[in-house]
């Protein structure tokens, strides 16, 4: 594991916050991105995309990805038709955030940041959960999910927990309550609306950054 260094004053949190935010922005996958994970499913390992061709791989990030810096990539999530919900990746393949390099730990507050600023400003939940587990894929991604009134409502209603808000089990029902395999189009352009704005205020505060 990497040693870490103390903590890094106001200024130069501040600082990092401006370079992830002037991060450069991809609308389309390059040769780099596809060779990558191909190169995964080639040896036995699971893709952070579920897609199965290179075709395909291009097609998700085409549709999908809101942001990217030297280090880490964001998309709106491809299995679930929850407007704002991004899954945060590693560019370089690893299975545990004790492998990042310093340069890359270093960045992962400040990018968390921008991207946590996009979702409340463009879906107003009441919370942005954010959680790694890694059970299923295990190379190092994160979710960042943004949990609305009328997601908790609708929870509530199902009676799952009774009157109680329970993140996780929430997470997880709708996961499976609005899996993309079942949605409406409706549902679909209401993720795509928010993915192309999500990307916009991204563009925009790169810019003023």
């Amino acid at each position: 594991m990497p040693s870490l260094q103390k903590p890094a004053p106001a200024a130069a949190v501040a600082d990092a916050v401006a370079r992830a935010q002037r991060s450069q922005f991809a609308v389309e996958a390059n040769e780099q991105n596809l060779d990558r994970l191909a190169a995964q499913v080639s040896e036995g390992s699971e893709p952070i995309l579920p897609s199965a061709t290179k075709s395909s791989l291009v097609h998700s990030f085409d549709q999908y990805l809101v942001y990217e810096n030297a280090d880490f990539r964001a998309e709106q999530s491809s299995d679930c038709s929850i407007p704002g919900y991004l899954i945060l990746s590693t560019k370089e393949p690893v299975g545990s955030i004790t492998s990042l390099t310093i340069a890359a730990l270093e960045g992962f507050g400040p990018t968390l940041a921008v991207l946590i600023d996009a979702i409340e400003t463009v879906v107003r939940p009441d919370l942005v959960y954010f959680a790694r587990f890694g059970e299923e894929v295990k190379l190092l991604h994160c979710h960042l999910f943004p949990r609305t009134a009328s997601l908790a409502a609708e929870f509530l209603a199902a009676g799952a927990e009774g009157d109680k808000l329970n993140g996780p089990l929430l997470l997880n029902w709708a996961r499976m309550r609005y899996a993309s395999v079942s949605a409406t189009a409706a549902q679909r352009a209401r993720v795509m609306e928010a993915t192309h704005a999500i990307r916009e205020h991204l563009r925009a505060a790169s810019l003023r950054g």
